[in-house]
């Protein structure tokens, strides 16, 4: 009977935490990664790195690719947050996420940031983690998130797990007067083995 359940649960396409960090850590963070120069502003979610996408970029921050890390502070922060993350996962959805992370990234957007259906990784086995940064944020701002054809709306401190495999997209913002930006983190958890030597 449990095998059943979590062959269930594995067949959903997402699986949703809210509040696993505090409003108080959020304005933190929040605050810390706007005034951090690592910023690159050409990032873009579309693998195929064409002109066409690197004009459309918008602001990115690799925090850690395949065990390098660019930011010692924010991998670090990041490392303890997975594991917490990890741990509420297990706990409420019974079953584990993959031990290794392949990588740390960070992207904001504001309303004149479009990006489009993508993958983060073909790797059947790996999942992603997508976290949302911005500690204010309202619904009409809009800024939600696609996986395959479910929304998920966009809102502080909420994380979203789902196989890397899966079609996504950051929605349109809508608001053109936002004085913020839309900060989301994106990491993918892969085993040890299918890691990149």
């Amino acid at each position: 009977m449990k095998e059943i359940e979590i062959e269930k649960r594995m067949a959903q396409n997402f699986f949703i935490l809210d509040n696993i960090i505090s409003k108080e850590q959020n304005f933190k963070i929040y605050n810390q990664l706007v005034n951090t120069p690592s910023w690159h502003l050409s990032s873009f979610s579309d693998t195929k790195n064409n002109f066409e996408s690197n004009v459309a970029g918008f602001p990115g921050f690799t925090v850690e690719d395949n065990d390098v890390s660019s930011h010692h502070y924010y991998s670090g922060y990041f490392h303890a947050l997975i594991e917490f993350i990890k741990t509420k996962f297990q706990q409420e959805f019974n079953f584990s996420l993959p031990r290794e992370i392949r990588r740390i990234r960070l992207g904001a957007k504001n309303s004149k940031s479009e990006t489009v259906f993508h993958t983060d990784n073909n790797d059947p086995l790996d999942w992603s983690i997508l976290g949302f940064l911005t500690p204010v944020w309202k619904l009409e701002d809009g800024g939600e998130v696609r996986i395959e054809q479910e929304k998920i709306n966009y809102k502080p401190g909420r994380f979203i797990l789902f196989k890397s495999h899966l079609l996504h997209n950051g929605g349109y913002i809508k608001n053109n007067n936002l004085n913020y930006w839309r900060i989301s983190l994106n990491i993918v958890l892969c085993e040890k083995t299918s890691k990149k030597i």
